[in-house]
């Protein structure tokens, strides 16, 4: 292609620069300070004042702050004001913990208070009469904590929840001025004071008072380090060998960082040394080689005390700006010469030299060492940088928002070229600047031309030969080949493909802008892998992708992400791993160093960097039973009507604490894992039995955190129990039987009546009867008596139909059982002649339709009566049928003139033989079958009659209770 050359003074003036530049190199250069990422935390972060005490992580994990505005507690989102606020009457001005359960304080009045399981307690014994910084409390790691005070020294012993005083023979006037406390290496406790120091070891102590001369001021500070211990007074740094009691100078090379004073002390994990100094913040710590090396942070700053996190985070307070949290030292950032901004691309030309592109229109060549060797503005208006391209000839190409500028090897200005928004470039074998735009895909052809090959909007480029080229677009991925372009129909493809990157073998690397990363094979026209945030990333936004032989990294908007090819595990790197920014703009790679563009500036660090994994500490906030409040237990026995349960719990971590995910499950009730944001589990009607309640948490790189448990017991209600349901059981099985035997009661009841009934039928209709009603008939048929023949055999007949309706019914009204009884009289009336004669007397007001009995009830005893009591009487013959009410019940009396019981059982026995009377057994047998089912409502009473000449007859007197006739 043809080269379109600038010839202006700005041109010449660039190239005579840059000699000029290579010519003094040698003579002077400037390296960039390397540095850690501070986030510095102020109250636009939320923090409730900048003016601060102190600061202390306790056992649950949480940061405790005090200052001006009180107390406050740091879970990693946001700020609160602890519950015992309201209950602490002073400023708290320190914070004691030694990894324990409990977390002391002090406040401005210098009164000693101990907060444990959410309780606060006050030591009113231990408040001194002297100011609070004559006072240093010490918790052991063992669990005693110590507390030195102008009244003497104090040993709390947690086991035995008791103030212990020592017994010590040292001057009162010695212990006013306590300093503090500090664990040797040894393990011994040494509690320095204003001229000297007591050493406790075990039941000993020894008390050392150094003499007059040997040090002119008081004792402020003690630590080891590197196996030795050293002492600060008054702001120098010494020596001291507590066998001997040996000064020494030590660390002169600090001394004139001490001059305005050492505030605290602390050695990190890693072996760091740092001091909190009223001049700033130093950094003592040893290089590759095991020289020792200082750095100095914050200079203008006074700095306080020094906290490590669980999680390796470092937290610095500064007097009144706030405080500040490094979360590592493996990443090094440029704060200096310009490299603190927005910066695009990083890229490495031929000549080895980095080349740097920031959003502000400029540019940067480094060399190596990170030297500034040429630098340049591309416009004279404020442009994005997108890319850098070198080609084969040594020609430089900036992709610009306005279009591409072009140097030559010197960085002499060739040409500009102003194609409207380009978003990438590619240089091919030949020679051809291919471009990706805002508008299409083409080839420059002149400054401000090029040839239009795919007219969608496109973003990335990949050259596989001079003719061959992947094209990411908002569409999706597409080929040119053979000068046409191609789309990849594959759904999965269908995404605004942000950069391509191919593999050793042709497979591609896509990252998208809402899809994550897709692993394409072309071959095969299939999706080996999806990387998304399902996946482990950290976002779906992703911007760019680089290849080396152990990982892929990916660029996004939520933060830097490693993908290990063996077993495609991510590990995130962003702010809370030390990074300026968590918008990645590019990442490029030079030997072992990963370089990182954001968009706060550049940042470096090794391939192989590991973080900290460890999970967030998850807790219980909250319990909940039927909406009350409850204290938290570890395990619950709850009535069954407690059985509303709300469980709050949390994660505490400093890193990516947005970005928790907690999961829990109630054993007993849930067989998965519920995964949730939210930290709160709701359980509205937990049925009785045994649970396990498990939470736990992780966030970016960790793993997942122990479960914490709690174990509910819901007991049954006592209707439940298997005893009450035995019981119940057993109840049940007799009230069955019971009832059971009740129906078969009942229905052999019923069966008998049923017998009773045609057994009462069949004596109504007995051969004897009917015999004799037949002849009876038959005799006025004979005599031609055809009138009476036709009257008694349309009674016969009436009758007969009577007793066969009224057999299958249980009961009849009394009228039409007085109109049965007068057919059969009327009947049984042809044996006797004219000297049987029947009456039938019902009481006035009685009426006879609405009244109902049992049917084929009266027959048996009228039968008898005439059977047993009549037939055999001589004379006239008399039965009288008479019905009335009589205490709610009806009686139906039924009298006979006849010969008596006594008389008729003689002539019964005497005609046993010929024939045996069922009549009175079937009465019995009724009655108790009728009392039986209607609760004795029916009783019989036969009553002997009598006159002057002996017995007169008999009668029955038939009580039926309404209950049963209604």
């Amino acid at each position: 292609m043809g080269l379109f050359i600038e010839n202006n003074k700005g041109a010449k003036k660039r190239t005579f620069l840059f000699c000029f530049l290579l010519t003094v190199l040698s003579i002077k250069t400037y390296l960039p300070a390397q540095t850690f990422a501070f986030r510095h935390i102020t109250e636009e972060e939320g923090l409730p004042s900048t003016y601060l005490y102190d600061l202390v992580q306790d056992y649950e994990g949480y940061i405790w702050l005090t200052g001006e505005s009180g107390l406050s507690r740091y879970n990693g989102r946001n700020y609160e004001v602890p519950a015992i606020s309201k209950q602490i009457e002073d400023e708290i001005v320190h914070f004691y913990s030694g990894g324990t359960e409990q977390l002391w304080m002090q406040d401005l009045a210098g009164r000693i208070l101990m907060l444990e399981d959410g309780k606060l307690r006050t030591f009113d014994e231990l408040k001194p009469s002297l100011i609070y910084r004559y006072i240093d409390v010490f918790c052991h790691p063992g669990g005693d904590t110590w507390i030195a005070t102008p009244q003497g020294i104090y040993i709390y012993k947690n086991q035995q929840d008791s103030l212990v005083q020592l017994a010590l023979d040292i001057p009162s006037a010695d212990l006013i001025c306590v300093k503090s406390f500090y664990l040797g290496q040894d393990g011994k406790i040494i509690l320095l004071l204003h001229r000297g120091y007591i050493i406790f070891d075990e039941e000993e102590y020894h008390y050392y008072l150094y003499r007059q001369g040997e040090l002119k001021n008081a004792l402020n500070l003690c630590f080891h380090y590197n196996g030795k211990e050293y002492i600060v007074v008054d702001n120098r740094v010494y020596s001291l060998n507590l066998v001997t009691h040996q000064w020494g100078n030590a660390f002169s090379e600090l001394n004139n960082y001490f001059e305005k004073g050492v505030l605290a002390i602390k050695e990190d994990s890693e072996g760091d040394l740092w001091f909190a100094t009223r001049a700033g913040l130093l950094r003592l710590y040893k290089d590759e080689f095991g020289n020792r090396k200082t750095d100095h942070f914050f200079e203008k700053e006074v700095m306080g005390e020094i906290e490590e996190d669980k999680e390796g985070n470092l937290w610095f307070i500064t007097g009144q700006n706030g405080l500040y949290v490094l979360p590592s030292k493996k990443i090094r950032v440029f704060r200096e010469s310009g490299l603190d901004k927005q910066l695009r691309f990083i890229k490495k030309n031929k000549a080895g030299n980095f080349i740097l592109g920031f959003d502000n229109n400029d540019f940067k060549v480094l060399n190596d060492r990170f030297e500034e060797i040429y630098s340049d503005k591309l416009f004279a208006q404020n442009n994005r940088l997108y890319d850098y391209q070198e080609s084969s000839e040594g020609l430089q190409y900036f992709i610009t928002s306005r279009g591409c500028v072009i140097f030559d090897k010197n960085f002499k200005l060739l040409n500009r070229s102003f194609e409207w928004s380009l978003k990438q470039g590619a240089i091919t074998p030949d020679g051809n600047f291919w471009m990706a735009t805002g508008k299409h895909f083409g080839r420059m052809t002149g400054i401000n031309d090029s040839e239009s090959i795919l007219k969608k909007r496109c973003y990335s480029l990949l050259p596989i030969a001079d003719n061959k080229i992947w094209v990411g677009s908002i569409e999706g991925l597409f080929l040119y080949e053979n000068n046409t372009c191609k789309k990849i129909e594959n759904p999965s493809l269908y995404h605004d493909i942000r950069d391509i990157k191919a593999l050793d073998n042709g497979d591609l690397l896509l990252a998208t802008q809402k899809n994550g990363l897709i692993y394409y094979q072309p071959d095969t026209d299939k999706i080996r892998f999806h990387f998304s945030a399902k996946t482990g990333l950290s976002s779906d936004y992703c911007t760019k992708v680089l290849i080396d032989e152990n990982y892929f990294w990916l660029a996004t908007k939520k933060g830097l992400n490693r993908i290990d090819r063996k077993d495609y595990s991510v590990m995130v790197i962003g702010m809370d791993q030390g990074l300026l920014s968590d918008e990645i703009n590019d990442i490029f790679k030079s030997g072992t160093e990963i370089y990182v563009a954001t968009n706060q500036g550049l940042a470096v660090f090794n391939e192989d960097v590991e973080f900290g994994r460890e999970a967030p500490h998850p807790l219980i906030t909250g319990i909940k039973i039927n909406e009350q409040d409850t204290l938290y237990q570890r395990k619950y026995d709850l009535d069954y009507t407690d059985n509303n349960i709300k469980i709050e719990f949390d994660a505490i971590t400093f890193r990516n604490a947005d970005e928790v995910i907690h999961e829990y499950k109630m054993l007993g009730l849930d067989e998965k894992w519920v995964r949730s944001k939210i930290s709160v589990a709701q359980y509205p009607s937990l049925p009785p039995g045994q649970y396990i309640f498990r939470a736990r948490s992780r966030t970016i790189n960790s793993d997942w955190s122990k479960s914490l448990m709690i174990h509910f017991n819901i007991r049954r209600p006592i209707w439940s129990t298997w005893w009450f349901n035995v019981i119940i059981f057993l109840l049940v099985l007799i009230v069955a039987y019971l009832i059971f035997s009740e129906v078969e009661r009942r229905r052999s009841v019923i069966r008998d009546m049923r017998f009773s009934q045609l057994t009462a039928l069949r004596a109504q209709m007995n051969p004897h009867f009917v015999f004799n009603s037949l002849n009876s008939i038959q005799e006025f048929i004979v005599n031609k008596d055809t009138r009476s023949a036709n009257r008694y055999l349309s009674q016969f007949a009436r009758l007969m139909r009577n007793m066969l309706n009224f057999s299958d019914k249980n009961r009849i009204s009394l009228s039409k059982e007085i109109e049965s009884l007068k057919l059969y009289l009327s009947l049984e009336s042809l044996r006797f002649g004219d000297s049987f004669e029947y009456l039938f007397e019902v009481e006035e007001g009685l009426n006879t339709d609405t009244v109902f009995l049992p049917s084929m009830l009266l027959q048996p005893f009228v039968e008898n009566a005439i059977k047993h009591g009549l037939m055999h009487r001589k004379g006239d013959k008399k039965l009288y049928l008479r019905f009335y009410r009589k205490n709610n019940s009806l009686v139906c009396e039924i009298e006979d003139n006849g010969i008596g019981r006594k008389k008729a059982k003689a002539i019964k026995k005497l005609n046993s033989k010929v024939y045996t009377s069922k009549a009175t057994g079937l009465i019995k047998k009724r009655v108790n079958l009728l009392n039986g089912i209607m609760g004795n409502a029916l009783s019989v009473e036969t009553i002997d009659l009598s006159d002057q000449q002996g017995a007169a007859g008999t009668k029955v007197l038939l009580t039926i209770n309404f209950k049963m006739v209604k």
